[in-house]
């Protein structure tokens, strides 16, 4: 049996479901992105806090429209969200572990997460040609039928 050809309008369902799937797949690796900025400057400023004792200064946001000046009441600790909302206080070195462990597992989803957006982008890709290619041929197909039927009822 003859495979028959999807209609140009199928194919523009399924380019619009893929395009959608891209937008989806954009908005959570900008989720990603944001998260795994928060984490490096966390991780950042647990090892910025690990060689302080007295008095340092803290940036209050990522822009660095605020800096703060703390003093550290525990030099050495740092309170590190383990997940599921549990915090534990650990010593700085293994905080920073901790950090650059979720640093790690976000880097491998954002690297997952574009392979995936690229396998999309290119079947995005061969959708669209194949529906320029059907709408090239229909028009082909309608202008070769109105050649013929001017020819014979001239």
């Amino acid at each position: 049996m003859s495979q028959q050809m999807p209609s140009p309008e199928e194919i523009a369902a399924q380019l619009q479901m893929i395009r959608d799937q891209i937008a989806e797949l954009q908005g959570v690796l900008a989720q990603l992105e944001l998260r795994l900025r928060s984490v490096q400057a966390a991780k950042e400023t647990v090892e910025k806090a690990a060689g302080h004792d007295g008095e340092t200064l803290f940036p209050g946001d990522p822009e660095l429209n605020t800096i703060l000046k703390a003093r550290l009441l525990e030099p050495g600790k740092a309170i590190v969200h383990l997940g599921l909302n549990v915090y534990a206080k650990l010593d700085t070195a293994k905080a920073a572990e901790i950090l650059a462990k979720k640093e790690d597992a976000l880097k491998k989803s954002l690297e997952t997460l574009k392979q995936e957006l690229d396998k999309l982008a290119k079947t995005h890709d061969q959708y669209l040609q194949l529906l320029q290619a059907l709408t090239a041929g229909q028009a082909a197909q309608q202008a070769g039928g109105e050649k013929k039927s001017s020819q014979t009822g001239a």
